[in-house]
């Protein structure tokens, strides 16, 4: 077995592997805009294990920018684990994950973190090496109410003049928060280049004085799911979710991926029925051997609500 990068593998072993695993096409164009457009990744990712010249398990690492209470920490991110059905339970996930740890550590990366379902099969993997939950995506969910939208707003598209605005908005609203808040600049834009669906699916909110926040929902036949909510101001906020609620069509409204327990806080006080825990959850691990998971705790608050990872923000 050896570990090769995307570059030194038969393309298609790695388009196959993400289509199975993923439904996504990893082509050279597509890794190309992601690496182009997204701080988060580099030319060395993904890592393959490879046997007679076939790629059959695959791991993506990447750098990220967090905030601690004792300031800036880049952190790995695992993203993009998967094998091929024919090679499971191999061992060769298990050796990819000791390959890329060793790598980042040898960077000085003390830190790992992943998102992933407690359903799926490698949960257990993970476990192995002692990534431990974090915290769950939990989901706020309320029927929609037929009736007269607030006026005064506006959801319109994303224009890229909108960014150093929307980059104030996402600071000011996460200011106080810790995790996966430090974003490079015009980070939606730059997401919007590498998720070419993204601009269907965000809107940008105007009063009569300007921008004061964003949304990024779906509809599902007619109900509104929303990914992301970032509006600072309490006062627009009630007056943006009455506008959002008020649908005319489908039967609920449901947010995932709060900025912390205060916004799950305000949410439920909005009559929003709270479920915490999700089958989507986050986990993490030190890498290095000073650190232990109480003070991973510390670092980032977990039990004080203050951590945050937005919906742009997985991996």
């Amino acid at each position: 077995m050896k570990f090769l990068g995307y570059d030194e593998i038969d393309q298609q072993d790695a388009y196959v592997l993400n289509m199975m695993a993923f439904g996504w096409p990893l082509t050279p164009t597509r890794l190309k805009a992601r690496v182009k457009h997204d701080d988060r990744w580099y030319d060395d990712s993904p890592l393959y294990a490879v046997v007679k010249g076939k790629a059959v398990s695959q791991i993506v690492g990447l750098r990220i920018p967090t905030r601690t209470v004792d300031g800036k920490e880049t952190v790995m991110g695992v993203a993009g684990v998967t094998s091929l059905p024919s090679h499971t339970r191999r061992g060769y996930s298990y050796k990819l994950f000791e390959e890329l740890h060793k790598r980042f550590l040898e960077e000085g990366i003390r830190i790992a973190f992943l998102c992933t379902g407690k359903s799926l099969v490698a949960y257990p993997l993970y476990r192995k090496f002692d990534y431990r939950d974090i915290q769950y995506f939990p989901r706020a969910a309320k029927p929609l109410i037929k009736r007269k939208k607030p006026k005064g707003i506006t959801l319109r598209k994303y224009r890229k003049k909108d960014a150093p605005e929307i980059d104030a908005i996402h600071r000011r609203f996460t200011r106080d928060l810790y995790g996966f808040v430090l974003r490079q600049d015009d980070f939606i834009g730059a997401r919007g280049k590498a998720w070419t669906g993204l601009k269907d699916v965000l809107s940008v909110v105007e009063t009569k004085k300007g921008i004061c926040g964003y949304v990024i929902k779906r509809e599902m036949d007619g109900d509104v799911v929303l990914e992301e909510y970032v509006v600072p101001s309490v006062q627009n906020s009630d007056r943006i979710l009455r506008y959002l609620e008020s649908q005319e069509k489908g039967d609920y409204i449901m947010a995932h991926t709060f900025a912390g327990k205060k916004q799950i806080d305000y949410f439920k006080s909005r009559g929003y029925r709270l479920t915490h825990e999700s089958w989507d959850l986050i986990m993490a691990t030190p890498l290095s051997k000073s650190l232990s998971h109480r003070e991973l705790s510390r670092l980032y608050q977990y039990k004080k609500g203050k951590f945050c990872m937005l919906g742009l923000d997985t991996f």
